[in-house]
């Protein structure tokens, strides 16, 4: 009777050590899953700052890019540009031996309207309707020809171009999203852009949208008048790139 009760008393007390088990097994697993939803959340923090990071350090890369082609036209007497790349994320300076003249897209377009309706007018010996003569320029196949450019890399002594000034990625996981120029009517989004600085000490007011993986979009926007930059911390417009900057609003960083 006396091992009996021994028995039962021994399987009462493996049944309450497998209880217990159970029950610490069963703490662990939501400790385990707390765990693991604060490294995802830090994780995902730590990853937005990292973007972040990428993202301060491109538009860094453009205002000194900017600087350093406005001081390079001051200093060498030449027309200096810095090119982006919108498809392939990347940027490059070139400068120019040779005059260069910036025209808008539309300009040049007027103009060359404007030019056909004054060669139709010069050989007929009657009146011509303007609106006529530009309805006629806008249905004649436009074929633009172009001479070759005076833009070229940037060469040492040596004559080789310099490698830093090549086309080189703006930066990891970034994007350059969109461009507003003022020799260009409408804001770029695809193809090459590029922002120009004279010899006489004068850029474009310009604005340079650019994006991480996260999909934040800080703005660089450069000043006409000393080729510097500001950095807003948002997917800024100008309302106007005819002068020069007015009161900035949410700007982080200014070089």
């Amino acid at each position: 009777m006396g091992g009996v009760s021994q028995k039962l008393l021994i399987g009462r007390r493996a049944l309450a050590g497998r209880s217990r088990k159970r029950g610490f097994t069963l703490i662990e697993v939501l400790v385990v899953v707390a765990i693991i939803a604060l490294v995802s959340v830090g994780a995902t923090y730590g990853f937005s700052l990292l973007t972040k990071t990428n993202l301060r350090s491109a538009c860094m890369k453009v205002m000194a890019a900017s600087h350093f082609a406005y001081n390079r036209a001051v200093s060498q007497g030449m027309t200096v540009r810095v090119v982006f790349d919108l498809d392939a994320g990347k940027m490059s300076i070139e400068e120019a031996h040779g005059r260069v003249q910036l025209v808008r897209n539309d300009d040049a377009r007027r103009r060359e309207i404007e030019d056909n309706a004054e060669e139709e007018e010069a050989e007929s010996a009657s009146a011509v309707d303007p609106w006529e003569a530009a309805r006629a320029g806008l249905e004649k196949a436009q074929h633009p020809t172009f001479g070759a450019s005076p833009f070229g890399p940037i060469r040492d002594a040596e004559g080789e171009s310099v490698a830093r000034y090549s086309p080189n990625s703006i930066g990891s996981g970034i994007r350059i999203v969109k461009m507003f120029l003022p020799h260009e009517p409408e804001p770029r989004t695809r193809g090459r852009g590029a922002i120009y600085f004279f010899p006489g000490g004068r850029t474009e007011h310009c604005v340079v949208q650019l994006m991480d993986a996260s999909e934040h979009v800080y703005s660089v926007e450069i000043s006409a008048l000393s080729g510097r930059g500001t950095v807003h911390t948002e997917a800024f417009e100008p309302q106007s790139l005819e002068d020069e900057p007015g009161r900035r609003s949410n700007s982080e960083l200014e070089e």
